[in-house]
């Protein structure tokens, strides 16, 4: 049960909670406007130069840092509440928080209908996929 909750239901809430406690963005200084102006042109020069798929590829390989990064972060955060017995505390804390949460707004009459039309659409899913699968055996 552990395994599979670390490995289902936690890289959910990591991700979902990846960035909440980083810091909020730098407020922006009292910098020379003329200084400000250069430095908006520089950019504006880089832009230009750069072509297309030098840009493309930049941007990629920038993604793919980000995303290196990010899972980073997620492992870290994951050993430091294995580790640390307060927060492991804490995260049974907020899953037994959120679960009850769910509970209640599931059993609420406003989201009741929501849930079952969202069960039918599964189950037209789950149907078209089995579907699909057989009809590729056959061939």
């Amino acid at each position: 049960m552990r395994k599979v909750f670390l490995s289902g239901i936690f890289p959910m809430f990591i991700f979902g909670m990846l960035n909440a406690a980083d810091p909020q963005p730098v407020p922006k200084q009292n910098i020379p406007s003329s200084v400000q102006t250069s430095a908006a042109a520089q950019k504006t020069t880089d832009q230009t130069t750069m072509a297309p798929e030098q840009f493309k590829a930049k941007m990629n390989e920038l993604i793919n840092q980000r995303r290196q990064v990010s899972m980073q972060i997620y492992q870290q955060r994951v050993q430091v509440i294995k580790d640390d017995v307060n927060l492991r505390i804490l995260h049974k804390t907020i899953l037994d928080l959120h679960a009850k949460m769910a509970k209640q707004l599931n059993a609420n009459p406003k989201i009741v209908p929501l849930m079952d039309k969202g069960k039918e659409i599964d189950s037209e899913m789950e149907k078209l996929i089995n579907n699909f699968q057989t009809a590729g055996k056959a061939k």
